[in-house]
């Protein structure tokens, strides 16, 4: 019997290897002994049925096999019994008891994940439950990407959408080896689930279809959003409908589906001026405070549509003048209107990145409106990469989710700023955050042992600088993700 454990602990093992797991052979002795027990007691229940013939005993010791079965194989009971019946502590205390394999490294983190988990799927969480996740979690030493999605989903529980944002993005952002699959496909779920609630279709294909790890909820609502944007990449009708046929929640995506394979127009609404008899002025006016009201894509770009039709009206000049003489200020006309449209770009910029960029260039409004997103996102970057700097100078210690928050804010604004941008705007975002961003990270390895978030800082930088053909710091990065990541 226990020659029996023997092998297949070998060959989970080695599945374990297969599938990305660097530190396979300090999991085999644990999956050796749980598969041995398994064979112990379902050998000793076979021999004790068989010998007696008494069905009784079958009965008898079916509580006692279901007890070994959920020893050996913990995540399966978690996954398919705890969390879908919504008990987080239940599923926490399972986790924190019988860890799987691949938790051995952060327990406490992954009974914190189970725990939420389970909880978001509860029909209430109580803030007590929340606390006692949060104080399992801080517990937690070693934080790798399990810890991360933990703290991701309890930021979520607790109304900070920006912060779950953040962690989780750090989640998706890792592979296999460095995290288990339970965490990165709740990170990738959660991400497309709230990107497809904002509206953000450009995220949940980016998300769903780009970038790899086929999960079938997110490739679902990648696939959705492609036919919205009218993606390259979009998948056929029948290719969409049936992922929606193999995919869960199939119910509360049926609106979507039936939307993404029967579209209805939503354009851009535009005024005949000379039916209404309106001045283009005013129905600029009245759009721009329709998007201010209630921003949206679709009043955004009929806002930079009014606009540009009143700047190209002859009678906006007119009425201009007329107004500047009324009020006897000594300002021109076109200096009037050129502050005007400042002002009109400083509004509008706030959302402007949800346009495509060809679309940009066919209007002045909105190419106005992104050259200010620009100045603004390269100021912030300035501010956080400074800021960055000044901790590492004065040795500033903060929690590791802090600081895996603080780096991934400075990326998503690099990422934001280098999106779809010229080749010298993306050597200028390199430049401004190389040299910092490297020493904060190697500082990070060095002094604080956070192996894992250096690395991902490293190979950011390294595919920033392959971008941007930067030899000499090309070679520099390489080393430096050598050094691996201690996962």
């Amino acid at each position: 019997m226990i020659p029996v454990g023997a092998i297949a602990g070998a060959a989970a093992a080695a599945a374990l290897r297969g599938r990305g797991h660097g530190k396979a052979n300090d999991l085999a002795p644990l999956v050796l002994l749980r598969l041995s027990v398994l064979v112990l007691v379902l050998s000793v229940a076979t021999v004790m049925v068989l010998r007696t013939r008494d069905p009784r005993n079958a009965i008898a010791l079916g509580p006692v096999v279901l007890l070994a079965l959920a020893a050996c194989f913990p995540t399966l009971v978690l996954t398919r019994v705890i969390i879908p019946l919504g008990l987080p502590r239940v599923a926490c205390a399972v986790a924190r008891a019988l860890p799987p394999v691949y938790a051995t490294q952060e327990i406490r983190g992954t009974a914190a994940l189970f725990g939420i988990l389970a909880g978001l799927r509860a029909r209430t969480l109580p803030d007590e439950t929340l606390t006692q996740l949060e104080a399992r979690l801080s517990e937690e030493v070693n934080w790798q990407g399990t810890s991360l999605a933990a703290a991701g989903l309890l930021a979520a529980a607790r109304g900070k959408a920006e912060s779950a944002r953040l962690l989780l993005a750090g989640v998706d952002d890792l592979n296999g080896r460095e995290t288990p699959r339970v965490a990165l496909r709740a990170a990738r779920t959660w991400l497309v689930a709230d990107a497809a609630r904002r509206g953000d279709w450009r995220t949940v294909v980016s998300l769903g279809l780009e970038r790899g790890r086929y999960l079938r909820w997110p490739w679902l609502m990648g696939a959705i959003a492609a036919r919205f944007e009218g993606h390259a990449k979009a998948p056929s009708g029948v290719r969409t409908l049936l992922a929606w046929l193999v995919a869960p929640h199939r119910r509360a995506t049926w609106p979507l589906l039936r939307r993404a394979l029967w579209p209805v127009r939503d354009g851009v609404q535009e005024y005949a001026a000379e039916a209404l008899d309106i001045e283009p002025l005013d129905i600029a006016l009245d759009a721009h405070a329709a998007y201010l009201r209630a921003p949206s894509r679709t009043r955004l770009l009929t806002a930079a549509h009014a606009w540009n039709r009143a700047r190209e009206a002859p009678t906006t000049h007119a009425l201009v003048a007329k107004r500047a003489l009324a009020m006897e200020t000594g300002a021109a006309c076109d200096a009037i209107l050129q502050q005007v449209f400042e002002t009109v770009g400083q509004d509008l910029a706030a959302h402007v990145r949800c346009v495509p960029t060809p679309m940009l260039a066919s209007s002045y409004v909105l190419e106005m409106a992104a050259q200010t997103a620009r100045r603004r996102e390269l100021d912030e970057i300035d501010t956080a990469i400074k800021e960055l700097a000044r901790r590492k100078t004065d040795n500033v210690r903060l929690h590791i989710a802090e600081e895996w928050m603080a780096w991934l804010t400075l990326r998503k604004l690099c990422e934001r700023h280098v999106h779809d941008a010229s080749e010298s705007t993306r050597r200028a975002a390199f430049v401004a955050v190389y040299s910092r961003a490297c020493d904060h990270a190697v500082w990070l390895f060095t002094e604080r042992g956070e192996k894992l978030l250096a690395n991902r800082v490293f190979r950011w930088l390294l595919n920033l600088g392959r971008d941007v053909a930067d030899a000499e710091a090309i070679a520099l990065l390489t080393k430096n993700v050598a050094c691996g990541d201690g996962a």
